[in-house]
């Protein structure tokens, strides 16, 4: 179904120390990858939607960092941008532990904050056919797609583009970018044919596009640190040919969060108190809470997840089926 937060009941379900953020769900809705600080450098974690337990997932060299994870459709495999060899490229981590690999040598610039390079983060088609990431191009920023065993990295005919999400299949995307008046558009294209279709003109950032194709996330604020989660409401194609179309208004839906692609949940970070951060669910039969960690961080930035807080503020992020 549809997104939908009316129920407002909330579930705390992490807490840890550092900067915790681009956290994304498995397919299955079990469990949440997500890049964390907590050991002083950014690598990246899983946590469990049933048990509330976190385990590492990589473990790069010291001074080297992974970021910016996706999930692989069967739940096995994890997309990222690693400096394991010395600049940022895209690797391939298997989520049981056993190997991570360097899937093309092609440079990613990261040259800004961390809120600023989240925008560069690799995401995996839902049909597993293609991974597509931000790259540089003739007309700046360009959605650059790579086959799964790494082959065939190309450069597609869309660019300027600020952020990104797959729509459905490895033929379409909806992206953001700059318009002729000024103003940030929402814009569903496809990659096959070059058409597209303007969704929103809004100040929106941080895409994320629920499984079933009926909506997509964003955040929207005049500032960054008073950032709000939409979801804008879409009546997906009837074919792979067609667009889909705003079913309505967008709904102000809660501080930040990222879209599960199975169960068309919603994770974010909320801060309570003006300073510290955590990561709480919301489902609208319960509020539960999950096992915690004791941990220390002052918030210094709020993006697609921050699971941050020093106890004993109350701190919560959502989740709606």
């Amino acid at each position: 179904m549809p997104v939908d937060n009316a129920a407002g009941v909330h579930e705390q379900i992490s807490l840890s120390a550092g900067s915790n953020f681009a956290q994304r769900f498995s397919p299955d809705g079990r469990q949440i990858v997500f890049q964390s600080s907590r050991a002083g450098r950014s690598v990246l974690w899983l946590h469990d939607m049933e048990t509330g337990t976190e385990r590492q997932l990589t473990y790069p060299a010291a001074g080297r960092e992974d970021r910016t994870p996706d999930w692989s459709p069967d739940g096995r495999q994890v997309v990222l941008l690693s400096n394991r060899d010395g600049p940022f490229q895209l690797w391939v981590a298997d989520v049981d532990g056993s190997a991570t690999h360097r899937l093309s040598e092609q440079a990613i610039p990261m040259d800004g904050d961390w809120w600023v390079n989240a925008r560069a983060a690799p995401r995996w088609s839902s049909d597993g056919r293609a991974i597509a990431y931000l790259g540089p191009g003739e007309g700046g920023s360009t959605l650059w797609l790579i086959n799964p065993d790494g082959s065939n990295a190309r450069p597609t005919q869309v660019s300027g583009v600020l952020r990104f999400d797959w729509y459905q299949d490895s033929r379409r995307v909806i992206y953001t970018r700059n318009g002729s008046d000024g103003r940030i558009e929402m814009v569903v294209a496809n990659l096959d044919t070059g058409k597209e279709r303007v969704l929103l003109k809004a100040n929106c950032t941080e895409l994320s596009v629920a499984s079933d194709g009926r909506s997509v996330a964003y955040n929207s604020a005049d500032g960054h640190f008073s950032m709000n989660r939409y979801v804008l409401p879409l009546v997906p194609p009837t074919s792979a040919e067609e667009f889909p179309h705003a079913a309505g208004a967008p709904r102000r839906h809660v501080r930040q969060g990222s879209v599960a692609r199975a169960r068309r949940r919603v994770v974010s970070g909320r801060p309570v108190d003006g300073v510290h951060e955590g990561l709480r669910s919301r489902t609208p039969q319960r509020d539960r809470q999950l096992p915690l960690k004791r941990i220390g961080h002052r918030l210094t930035g709020t993006i697609d997840a921050r699971f941050e807080t020093t106890p004993p503020c109350r701190v919560r992020s959502t989740v709606a089926c």
